[in-house]
C-alpha cells in the first residue's frame, strides 16, 4: 500500500489563508513527520491536550517553509457540525468527516470509545481516545504517544527529526 492509496484524494485537507480547506496530496508531507490524532471534542482528555499539543506543531513548525510535522485529525465526533467546531480551532491537517477514509482510519487502527463510533456498523474495540500515531509513507505505525502521561512528557517522545517521510512519497 503507497502513501496515495493510505491517505490521499480529496479526503485529507488543510485550511487555506483564506478559510477554505483544500486537499494536500503526498508531497505536501514530503520530509515531514506525520502523524493522526484521533479525538473528540467533547472528550475530556482530548480538550486536556488540544492546546499543548496546538503549542507543540506551532512551535515546531515556525522556522520552517515546509511542516517539520505535520498532524492529521481524524474526527469520533458524533456529527459533522462538532466536527466543524473542533477543526477550526486546529493549525494541522484533517481528514473529511464524511469520507470513507476516516471510518477507514477508525477501523484499521481500532480506535474506540466506550460507545459505537458514529458511522460505523459495529463497534471497534482496542485503542481510546485521545490518539495520537506517528505513521510511515505506507501506513505503518512508526510511534504511538502516551496521551494518558502529562503533556510534557508524551510529546517529547515524537522523535520527528528521525522519523521523516521520504521526499520521494
Amino acid at each position: 500500500m503507497f502513501a496515495s492509496d493510505f491517505l490521499f484524494g480529496n479526503s485529507v485537507v488543510k485550511r487555506t489563508k483564506s478559510g477554505t480547506y483544500a486537499p494536500v496530496g503526498p508531497e505536501y508531507f514530503a520530509g515531514a513527520s506525520v502523524a493522526l490524532y484521533f479525538a473528540k471534542k467533547s472528550h475530556p482528555k482530548c480538550a486536556q491536550i488540544f492546546a499543548p499539543l496546538r503549542q507543540f506543531y506551532l512551535t515546531t513548525n515556525a522556522c520552517s517553509k515546509s511542516p517539520v510535522i505535520e498532524i492529521i485529525y481524524v474526527s469520533v465526533d458524533e456529527d459533522e457540525e462538532t466536527y466543524e467546531k473542533a477543526r477550526d480551532m486546529m493549525p494541522w491537517c484533517s481528514v473529511e468527516y464524511n469520507s470513507e477514509l476516516r471510518k477507514n482510519l477508525i477501523s484499521r487502527y481500532r480506535v474506540s470509545e466506550e460507545h459505537q463510533i458514529p458511522g460505523m456498523s459495529q463497534k471497534t474495540v482496542s485503542t481510546t481516545l485521545p490518539l495520537l500515531l506517528v505513521i510511515g509513507p505506507h501506513g505503518e505505525q512508526a510511534g504511538r504517544l502516551d496521551l494518558d502521561t502529562p503533556e510534557e512528557v508524551f510529546l517529547q517522545h515524537w522523535d520527528y527529526k528521525y522519523n521523516k517521510w521520504p521526499l520521494h512519497a
